[in-house]
């Protein structure tokens, strides 16, 4: 099974080839509840996009208790100019969870329904 660091790792790769020298990439080395796993920032702006994986398996879906945990990402100090917050759940995201989370600004990405890679798919949102 394809564990979280694993995407972590993968994301990050290809963001940083595909996003440009216009991006810095971080993974914060503090793991708490406010931070989150990958922090995208556009030099020139200084807008900032996090993401953040969720979940275990494509069998089981997401718990409604991420929602709160998401939410508590807007209140880190340490990010500024937060642009965009985006889930990548490993889990399948019921429609409840997903409606809670699109009424917040947090795009979701299942990685089970993605038919484009990954990285691209996030690298769109960013873009956006």
């Amino acid at each position: 099974m394809l564990t979280e660091s694993f995407f972590i790792d993968q994301i990050t790769h290809e963001l940083l080839k595909s996003l440009g020298n216009n991006y810095s990439i971080e993974i914060p080395s503090d793991f708490s509840d406010l931070n989150p796993d990958i922090i995208v920032r556009n030099i020139q702006t200084g807008e900032t996009s996090i993401i953040e994986l969720k979940g275990s398996s494509p069998n089981e879906e997401l718990p409604y208790a991420v929602i709160p945990s998401l939410r508590k990402l807007r209140t880190n100090p340490n990010i500024e100019k937060l642009d965009k917050i985006i889930l990548v759940s490993l889990s399948n995201v019921s429609n409840t969870v997903r409606k809670y989370l699109q009424k917040d600004n947090i795009d979701v990405i299942e990685v089970s329904d993605t038919k484009q890679p990954l990285a691209d798919k996030i690298k769109d949102i960013i873009l956006k």
